[in-house]
């Protein structure tokens, strides 16, 4: 799901500032917002339960580098909050598949009922979306 990520926030005119989770224990992404000076700590994750998403949360407020914190997680191993506090996002598979629509990821704008598959997709765990996205093959049936 990072190259998704990636994307998407790039479309959003952030820009990586570190490589795509290659040798960082602790992140996935450090992004810059350019016309903002903003930075971010961007986590993604297949799967997390509460005690994994403190324990990102712990390293970026002992990190201290960046403005804001998105913990992005596919699969919930239950209820997963945040403190409700200015720069601390979290992101369900829900909203990387809105926020990949949001994006236009997609050459033509979908109907109603090709978005709800385009979510599905962006819900599939094999990275079909994702690969789609990047302009490599995938295999889109069931």
């Amino acid at each position: 799901m990072s190259p998704l990520v990636d994307l998407i926030f790039a479309r959003g005119g952030w820009q990586r500032s570190s490589a795509l989770g290659k040798h960082q224990p602790d992140v996935d992404l450090i992004l810059t917002q350019p016309t903002t000076d903003e930075t971010a700590w961007v986590q993604v994750k297949s799967k997390a339960n509460q005690a994994d998403l403190n324990d990102y949360l712990g390293r970026f407020q002992r990190d201290g580098s960046c403005d804001s914190f998105f913990f992005i997680c596919h699969s919930a191993a239950g209820l997963l909050s945040l403190p409700a506090e200015p720069g601390l996002h979290l992101w369900t598979a829900e909203r990387v598949a809105n926020a990949a629509l949001d994006a236009g990821l997609f050459m033509t704008e979908p109907s109603r009922e090709g978005a709800a598959i385009l979510r599905a997709l962006a819900l599939d765990t094999e990275g079909r979306l994702a690969k789609s996205a990047a302009g490599e093959s995938a295999d889109f049936t069931p």
